[in-house]
């Protein structure tokens, strides 16, 4: 597996605790589309603390530290 071209971690606050995963990430990585971090949930390139998220209609919780890895 190679390395990912770029990688980010993005911790939920509390006033955005509740908001689908792709929605949340929409709004904070904004230079992607939401359809573009779909297909990275589903694909398996969203973490929670290293496991995999490949639901994007999950709801994101206060403190959580998401990543986000972004292959070639």
């Amino acid at each position: 597996m190679t390395e990912p071209l770029e990688k980010l971690l993005l911790t939920v606050e509390p006033g955005e605790a509740d908001e689908r995963l792709d929605v949340f990430l929409a709004r904070r990585a904004r230079r992607f589309s939401r359809s573009r971090l779909k297909a990275l949930i589903q694909a398996g390139h969203v973490t929670l603390n290293g496991r995999p998220l490949t639901d994007p209609n999950r709801p994101v919780a206060a403190g959580e530290t998401i990543g986000i890895a972004v292959p070639e």
